[in-house]
């Protein structure tokens, strides 16, 4: 929350805290999720918990000013959606290979105390751990439904051993998963520029367990996303014009920050489906902007708007227009007939302060130079 930003909480657990609370608290879960919610980030967020918000801040990959740690609203027709985040686990010195140490520990601790299942990933283990100097190693995801156990994800780095190996990599993966026909699908519509950015494994051992592969286009045609979507089994390809349309009006430019394609498979069935996702932060200006046109995406899609507009109200209180950052990206998927729109937040633990390191990871890692130093 901008207040917790500023300065009131102390350390980046407090400022996390109270964020998270305030958008349980918005999505209307009862206490005693608020409070188990809380306890569950306090647990994962073990490793920069403690660090002081005035502290030159360890590289992160998560967020553009590099605080650790994202969240996220997956909104339905359901008025209550499911509320997520995404952390990174993290060591002294800031290396890929000690924030693998440390994502391994987080792995561990998740599998004794809550039992994630951490089979599937042992299996693709010595295939994504990182060689190179990657900018992210493992990132770690929840997903919170009130009155059901959390759904545990990894966020894997398919450029481990350089980008060079991405697909080669990605298809060893993939094979090893059980998935080789779902890649095979994917690869077939990829283009040479499109880059493979993220491997997502639920951790979970039922068949329904998601793999995604998150593609970023290093271009801005419109009529390439709805080709690359084309091969899911409900096609977003329709929905594609509508959603660019809504968030960036009369053709606003965006493509400064590559789109992305999310393809889903399981074991479950051969369906494959895809989600597609925009960057919003900073080309939609303030955050007065991203609600209005977000709100109005929502509304286009018959899903509910309240659950959203009080998040936005909690994290950024007083005038919108006067605050920028929040809003990061915003996604969507159509499942048979059914939309989702996912819109993430950033807590923006440096933004004030440092804004958009993150921009720039050669400065940034493996922490902020000392040209960030004097600034804080």
């Amino acid at each position: 929350m901008q207040l917790a930003a500023a300065g009131v909480s102390t350390t980046l657990l407090e400022c996390a805290d109270s964020q998270l609370r305030a958008l349980a608290e918005a999505c209307t879960f009862p206490p005693a999720e608020v409070d188990r919610t809380a306890l569950l980030l306090r647990d994962l967020a073990e490793s920069w918990g403690g660090r002081s918000l005035h502290d030159v801040p360890r590289w992160s990959g998560v967020t553009d000013d590099c605080s650790p740690l994202e969240f996220s609203l997956g909104l339905t027709p359901d008025p209550t959606p499911e509320l997520r985040f995404v952390l990174e686990a993290q060591q002294d010195p800031a290396t890929p290979q000690t924030y693998w140490t440390a994502a391994q520990r987080l792995n561990l601790r998740l599998e004794r105390d809550y039992g994630a299942c951490l089979a599937r990933l042992r299996t693709i283990a010595d295939l994504i751990e990182p060689t190179e100097h990657v900018f992210y190693a493992m990132l770690h995801g929840v997903v919170i439904r009130p009155g059901r156990t959390p759904l545990f994800k990894v966020y894997l780095n398919p450029k481990a051993h350089g980008a060079q190996h991405a697909r080669t990599l990605t298809a060893q993966v993939f094979t090893r998963l059980g998935l080789a026909a779902a890649w095979n699908a994917i690869a077939s519509g990829l283009r040479p520029d499109d880059e493979l950015q993220i491997i997502a494994l639920d951790l979970t051992a039922e068949n329904n367990a998601r793999v995604k592969l998150y593609v970023r286009h290093q271009h801005d045609f419109i009529a390439d996303f709805e080709r690359a979507a084309s091969i899911a089994t409900d096609n977003i390809g329709s929905d594609i014009r509508t959603f660019v349309a809504e968030l960036f009006p009369a053709g606003e430019s965006w493509a400064s920050r590559p789109a992305t394609t999310m393809y889903i498979a399981t074991l479950e069935d051969t369906r494959i489906d895809a989600s597609f996702c925009l960057a919003t932060y900073p080309f939609l200006g303030n955050d007065a902007v991203a609600l209005e046109r977000i709100t109005s995406l929502l509304r286009r899609f018959g899903l509910s708007t309240g659950a959203y507009t009080r998040a936005v109200r909690a994290l950024a209180p007083g005038e919108s227009s006067a605050q920028r950052g929040l809003h990061n990206y915003v996604s969507f998927q159509n499942r048979d007939g059914a939309r989702r729109v996912t819109v993430y937040l950033t807590p923006r633990m440096y933004l004030h302060r440092l804004g958009p390191i993150g921009f720039d990871p050669l400065v940034a890692w493996p922490t902020p130079t000392g040209r960030l130093a004097a600034q804080s």
